[in-house]
């Protein structure tokens, strides 16, 4: 049986080498429980990364990865494991009916660390919940 605990140490370890990312949401319990769902927040030009850990996560963990890329601005993937579905979503901005809401390098520059991994500042928190 799949250890998901294992797999999401993994995502991020190598979210914290290899991405410059922030967790938008529901990231109280994480990385210990993540509700089935991970939303993480990267520029643009990070995109093509998302693919490589992918690939690594289906090798390593032997477990399949469905990708589900129905916005412009997510990448959004399952990772299924025995009897558990974890979904992956990377967006690359913050839109509402394809106008962006935030700028995204401004998010990512004022990102504040909680725990072992980065998310929104309070201010930017405080607007995006707003939203």
């Amino acid at each position: 049986m799949m250890n998901k605990a294992l797999v999401v140490k993994f995502i991020f370890e190598y979210l914290n080498e290899n991405f410059d990312y922030l967790i938008l949401r529901n990231y109280e319990n994480l990385p210990e429980d993540e509700g089935h769902d991970i939303d993480i927040l990267i520029s643009q030009n990070e995109e093509l990364k998302i693919y490589t850990l992918l690939k690594l996560i289906e090798e390593k963990f032997n477990i399949n990865v469905y990708e589900n890329n129905r916005y412009k601005n997510l990448r959004s993937s399952l990772l299924v494991m025995d009897d558990y579905i974890l979904h992956l979503d990377f967006f690359l901005n913050i839109q509402w009916l394809n106008v962006p809401l935030f700028d995204t390098k401004e998010l990512l520059e004022k990102k504040e660390k909680f725990k072992s991994f980065y998310i929104l500042d309070n201010l930017s928190l405080e607007k995006y919940c707003w939203y």
